[in-house]
Parts: structure tokens; sequence; C-alpha cells
């Protein structure tokens, strides 16, 4: 599928109500948030930096604080990248599909979650024929740390979920 900023390969999977979804996983949606950009709002993707981009498998969870091993950290700072689930795709036919989109930003408080199909399993919405994105996004010190006075303005987490479009 092509897209403004470049094309996604993604992977296509039956429903149990036996029709079909076209999944895309891990679609960066905003540079890494790693150096100067650690704190700073996030930089959407104007272009991808491959050809093509491998959308079949989720990208890791921002990183957090592990809520069952309070000692360990999990995720990564790799690049903010959301998943789109839908029921069609554009055809020859069928130039704009219309659908409503359901966008699930997940809880945690701000210190854990991601947009993962495992915690936020998009099924039955897909049986329905609604489109459903899941979003990563900075938790933690990473996405809510407020210091002025350093030049760290705060609430990058919530700059980054409203950055999609």
């Amino acid at each position: 599928v092509t897209l403004s900023e470049g094309k996604v390969c993604g992977i296509s999977v039956n429903l149990p109500n036996g029709k079909q979804y076209h999944s895309f996983q891990g679609i960066p949606y905003a540079r890494a948030p790693v150096g100067k950009l650690r704190f700073a709002p996030p930089v959407p993707v104007e272009k991808f930096d491959l050809e093509v981009v491998d959308c079949a498998r989720e990208c890791e969870p921002c990183t957090q604080v592990d809520l069952y091993f309070r000692w360990r950290i999990i995720g990564e700072e790799g690049p903010l990248c959301l998943n789109v689930y839908t029921p069609t795709l554009p055809s020859d036919q069928n130039t704009n599909p219309q659908f409503p989109v359901m966008v699930y930003i997940h809880g945690g408080g701000f210190e854990s979650g991601s947009g993962s199909t495992f915690l936020h399993d998009p099924i039955h919405l897909l049986q329905e024929d609604v489109i459903v994105v899941l979003m990563n996004y900075r938790l933690g010190p990473l996405g809510f740390l407020s210091f002025p006075e350093m030049g760290i303005a705060g609430n990058a987490g919530l700059k980054d979920q409203v950055t999609i479009k």
C-alpha cells in the first residue's frame, strides 16, 4: 500500500466469520525520540527510510517499567509507531472505501501499556467493518517529564498522540 510517506507491506488475515482483514503493524509515524529528540515534541516521519516498510509485525512498546517485575525495564526508544487494521484495501473498483475508524489510545496511567493486539484485539470490530488504529506513545519520564529550566517542556507523550493525522 502506498502512503504519502512511502510504501508499506502488511499481511492479510482470515477472520472467524469468513471475512478477511489487512494488518499493517509497526508503521512509523514519528522519528525515534532519541538523542536531542528524547524530550522534544515528536518529529513526524515525512518519508520512510526504506523503499518498502515491512509491517508484518508489531514494533516494540515504548520504554517503560515492567508492571510485574518493577526492577525490569521493557520496550525500546525506537520510532513511534502505530498498527492499522482494515477490512478492505482500495482497489480499481473502489478507490475510496468508506468505513468508520476507531483510534484507540491505550491506558496505563501514562506509565505503561502499548498498542499491542495481544492486549487490544481488534477482531470483533473488524468483523463489523471498522478500521482500527492502535498506537504507541512515550510513557513515564520519557513522555511526561517537565523540567523547564533544562528546556524540557513536558507532555511529550500527549504530543505524540496528536501527531497522528
